[in-house]
């Protein structure tokens, strides 16, 4: 009976194991938990995380996190500076600050967030194809690495530049999986975000059915990640488009939600 005991007990930790390694999160690196913490809109848990770290991914989720809580910032080496320009959305001052890294050179540990977070400067200051080019290396490296977090964000940004180059079916098959890998990982602004991306893809492709079905996800994912201030953009962005496709009833109901939220505050 003992040694049936132990033989029950090694099975179930066993099976307690392959569910915690199988699991997206605790499967991370810890720079990632922390920055999936971020992206679920617990900043303070991702900041207590960065505190002791120095990777590139560590520093930027850590100036990331106190741009968002307004809180004091405790470092002001590139990485940090460029983290709170991107949070600012002053795209060029980032892109400056990580073209100095890529001058000087990195440790092989911080290549990977480092490409990523350059591409997703070139995607904002319309560099679209020189950010296709330098995401796909990232999309790679992450995903031989395992790195869920990474690849997710990448294939985010990498949708985003190839819409824009009206590379449509590419756009859609990173962006419809960068929402799959997003519910994985509880992320639900980035999963929110895709769906604006997609929903933009189907009204340049004059698809407004499409197009309404995208919009109603992302407020479903902004809703579910807690997010307001998103809820409200695209409560706002369904009503003037159904008033713009003369159903402008439904849309006011929309328009007024929208206002409620905004009057309401968080």
């Amino acid at each position: 009976m003992i040694h049936l005991g132990r033989l029950w007990l090694g099975v179930f930790l066993g099976a307690f194991l392959l569910l915690v390694m199988a699991s997206p999160v605790w499967a991370m690196e810890d720079n990632e938990q922390s920055w999936i913490l971020l992206e679920r809109g617990r900043p303070q848990e991702a900041q207590v995380r960065c505190l002791s770290q120095n990777d590139f991914l560590s520093r930027w989720v850590l100036a990331t996190a106190e741009k968002r809580m307004s809180a004091k910032p405790t470092a002001h080496d590139p990485v940090s500076l460029a983290a709170r320009a991107f949070e600012l959305e002053e795209f060029p001052t980032a892109a400056k600050h990580l073209q100095s890294l890529i001058d000087h050179g990195v440790s092989p540990a911080d290549e990977l967030a480092l490409r990523l977070n350059m591409g997703a400067c070139l995607v904002e200051m319309n560099s679209y194809g020189e950010a296709d080019l330098m995401l796909t290396q990232a999309i790679e490296q992450a995903h031989s690495e395992g790195r869920l977090a990474s690849r997710c964000y990448g294939q985010f940004h990498r949708g985003r530049a190839r819409g824009h180059l009206q590379q449509w079916d590419l756009a859609v098959e990173d962006l419809q999986a960068t929402i799959k890998l997003s519910r994985r990982l509880g992320t639900h602004r980035w999963a929110a975000l895709a769906a604006l991306a997609l929903s933009d893809i189907s009204r340049l492709n004059e698809d407004q059915d499409d197009a309404l079905y995208w919009l109603e996800a992302s407020l479903q994912y902004f809703h579910h990640g807690g997010y307001l201030s998103g809820q409200i953009e695209v409560l706002q962005q369904l009503g003037d488009a159904l008033c713009a496709m003369e159903q402008c009833e439904e849309g006011l109901l929309y328009l007024e939600e929208a206002r409620a939220l905004a009057q309401a505050g968080p």
